[in-house]
């Protein structure tokens, strides 16, 4: 009954959007303006908390709406409570014209509540020539929309200047040179660095027992230094594919491999010698930062990172990048990451004129617009146009990083973008942000970046199925690989564990995760 009650839901739905998808008035197909007289368009984007609306004021967007005659009523939500909005937004079926940014809505909306969302695969065709000529360049930009039903319904972005490497680990040189230390280039080296930063006086303040080597929060967190030994798979326990890697075609249930097993074994070496910080079962994130950011001297002397200023402001300079060591199988890790992902952009049944919404999008798939939607205007001095077509990004105000102002003039990380191959080259970085600092301490691990876990789509039943199974298992998991780390235990019961995972459904779940990658590799 709840299917046919949500078929009948669609098909009114689309009945009334076509009804209403009349060609706009004084509508043009192609160049400037989109129509002859101003037409609005009710856009939702979400925020962090602590940001304000101002980009939506930025010269971009205020020239955007003069050449193209579409006024934007942006609706602003914030991540402090779109949690609870969201739903409420959803159960009222009366969303605005455009969503945009992949922070609003993930996956789960967009395929259990599809029948809010109209497949834009002909508006493509007909009204976004930058976005088809994207598609015609890099196929993988269109594959990661492709629904299950092979249609898209939500629009991509890759950002400019990622390197493929994203966190990192990074150890305290000034530690590492009072006692006498090199950089390690094995994990054994590295476990001989890490334990003696635990029993000697590594930060010089006279007391030998105040240092954690390492710290981290829960089981998850934890995983991360299996990183070493090429143990991938993403930690949080909310997504689809956690803890799976993809190898080579094939969706892979970390832990229950061998390698795992022997990594968990290393994981409580290290704890038992309180190597691995011994309040990481009982202490939340915030905890763990306030160590991280004692003011007073380092007292962690390995960090996981993206830039070292932003977990040890303090001391970041004391904090130098780890290569990737050689792990015991001869090769060498980082956790790989991608600029490309899904949903930031997507047009409801209730917009009036869809073909608007689309060519409006348009305007975001070229390279100029997209630098500008992560950096800020180049009307507004955020970034400098140069006549030998370079572009260089301007110091921020005095006293405001430039990661944030970034974020107060653009919508940085969400949102529409698309920057071709070998653009990224025109772009000069001052090397006091971020981003040039990022650039520059990826070098050192870009050979070894193992590719994350493809972003693949599942069906609405697949993801019913897959909540209801991962549930379990994953919390299964995590409990019992904690308490393993705390006190042992992996080899006497690593059959069992096995075993208890695949009763709960562990070969179902990752069939549902095989066919999913199936389809995104096109595996008939």
């Amino acid at each position: 009954m709840k299917k046919w009650l949500t078929l009948l839901l669609a098909l009114a739905l689309l009945l009334s959007a076509s009804a209403l998808a009349e060609t706009a008035p004084g509508f043009h197909a192609e160049g400037l303006p989109i129509v002859d007289e101003p037409i609005h368009l009710s856009v939702l984007a979400v925020r962090w908390g602590h940001m304000d609306d101002s980009f939506t004021q930025n010269a971009f967007f205020t020239q955007l709406e003069e050449d193209t005659n579409v006024i934007i009523d942006w609706q602003i939500e914030y991540t402090t409570d779109w949690e609870e909005q969201k739903p409420i937004l959803l159960a009222s079926r009366n969303l605005p014209d455009v969503i945009y940014g992949s922070n609003v809505f993930g996956d789960s909306e967009y395929s259990n509540h599809a029948e809010f969302f109209l497949p834009l695969d002909d508006l493509i065709d007909q009204y976004m020539p930058n976005l088809k000529a994207a598609f015609e360049a890099d196929p993988d930009f269109r594959n990661i929309c492709l629904a299950a039903d092979g249609k898209i319904y939500t629009l991509p972005k890759n950002l400019p200047c990622r390197p493929n490497v994203g966190l990192q680990f990074f150890l305290n040189r000034d530690w590492l040179d009072r006692l006498g230390l090199e950089m390690p280039d094995t994990l054994d080296e590295l476990t001989e660095v890490l334990r003696a930063f635990k029993n000697e006086d590594a930060n010089g303040n006279g007391d030998p027992n105040d240092e954690i080597p390492v710290s981290f929060t829960d089981f998850g967190g934890v995983y991360t230094l299996l990183q070493h030994m090429g143990i991938m798979g993403d930690a949080n326990a909310t997504s689809t594919n956690s803890y799976t890697m993809d190898k080579n075609g094939v969706a892979t249930f970390m832990p229950v491999t061998e390698e795992f097993k022997q990594g968990v074994i290393w994981l409580r070496e290290l704890f038992a010698e309180g190597i691995i910080d011994q309040e990481a079962f009982t202490m939340d994130d915030t905890m763990r930062m306030a160590k991280q950011q004692n003011p007073e001297i380092p007292i962690v002397g390995m960090i996981y990172s993206w830039t070292p200023d932003a977990d040890v402001p303090n001391f970041h300079e004391q904090y130098e990048v780890l290569p990737p060591v050689l792990a015991p199988d001869g090769n060498r890790y980082a956790a790989g990451m991608t600029s490309t992902s899904r949903n930031e952009f997507a047009i409801t049944v209730f917009c009036e004129y869809p073909e608007v919404a689309a060519r409006w999008a348009d305007q975001f798939y070229t390279p100029e617009a997209s630098i500008q939607n992560f950096w800020g205007p180049i009307a507004d001095g955020c970034i400098q146009k140069n006549d030998d077509g370079t572009y260089t990004l301007l110091e921020p105000p005095e006293g405001v990083s430039a990661d944030d102002h970034a974020w107060d003039m653009s919508t940085r990380d969400f949102g529409p973008k698309y920057i071709p191959e070998g653009f990224s080259d025109k772009i000069i970085l001052p090397a006091s942000t971020s981003d040039a600092q990022k650039l520059e301490l990826a070098k050192v691990a870009e050979e070894y970046a193992v590719p994350p876990y493809p972003t693949v789509l599942h069906t609405s039943e697949e993801l019913d199925e897959m909540t209801m199974l991962a549930t379990d298992i994953i919390s299964y998991v995590e409990t019992t690989g904690a308490r393993w780390v705390y006190e042992g235990g992996i080899e006497e019961e690593w059959d069992d564990y096995v075993a208890q995972l695949n009763q709960m459904g562990l070969e179902r779940l990752m069939e549902i995760r095989q066919a999913a990658l199936d389809r995104y590799y096109g595996v008939e």
